[in-house]
């Protein structure tokens, strides 16, 4: 079996969201590990008393679990269930051992995230707020049922342009060509969907769209790179994000 601790590419190639075919079920083949669930309780309440002193808000919703992937004929075969909590999430380095201890307890969480290229070449990352994360990072996140329901595959795209719009104000109307160009597993057991997102604005006109988010605390500020800079700061970058410099050529 494959190491899902491991970060790899899953596929490199261009797909539409119609392109997936999609099964939401209620049921996972996930294990929860009884034995460490009071001290993951006491490490959240912890983490939740940190933030708040940074005044940073804290989310403790649930995100989507890939219970199963395929690839055939050009299309993927995507089976979710709305089965993990991001609490277990944001206190998985505590616990990593006990993770990967056991195929059955891996989290398997979906993300989404982007490319994005203005239409002056220029490709965009955010310069992160939160302290644990690094200094860049994707414009994406976790697909989350308490922030959208997942029922059909378009429900996917929909997830990325809210993200899009919350965290770098893009609206529909400032992409101009957009296509899933790979899916990815990071180094916890996450896969992520990520797509190229072109705009039909300058970095320049991004600026402005950047101060109308609405999503405040994710990123501070935008940082625009050449394709080679971002190719290098991809490169440099923990996780999945150094695929980033071989799927921006997809």
């Amino acid at each position: 079996m494959t190491d899902l601790y491991q970060a790899h590419i899953l596929t490199a190639q261009r797909y539409s969201y119609q392109d997936i075919d999609l099964t939401i079920t209620s049921e996972t083949s996930r294990i929860k590990i009884e034995e460490i669930q009071i001290d993951l309780q006491n490490a959240w309440n912890k983490k939740v008393a940190e933030l708040a002193e940074l005044n940073l808000p804290v989310w403790d919703g649930t995100t989507y679990r890939v219970e199963d992937i395929d690839f055939n004929d050009n299309r993927i075969s995507l089976s979710l269930s709305p089965t993990i909590k991001y609490r277990e999430l944001f206190t998985e380095s505590l616990f990593t051992d006990y993770y990967r201890s056991n195929p059955l307890y891996y989290f398997k969480h979906l993300s989404i995230a982007a490319i994005v290229e203005t239409s002056d070449g220029k490709f965009i990352m955010g310069e992160t707020t939160y302290p644990h994360r690094a200094q860049y990072d994707t414009i994406g996140g976790g697909v989350q049922e308490s922030e959208l329901p997942i029922n059909t595959s378009l429900d996917l795209q929909r997830t990325l342009h809210k993200e899009v719009k919350e965290e770098i104000g893009v609206l529909p109307h400032h992409i101009s060509e957009e296509y899933i160009c790979g899916i990815v597993v990071g180094s916890k057991t996450n896969m992520i969907i990520i797509s190229r997102l072109r705009l039909n604005v300058t970095s320049d006109d991004l600026q402005a769209l950047f101060l109308t988010r609405t999503d405040k605390d994710e990123f501070k500020d935008i940082a625009t790179f050449s394709k080679d800079e971002y190719k290098k700061l991809c490169n440099a970058s923990a996780s999945y994000r150094p695929f980033l410099s071989q799927l921006v050529e997809v």
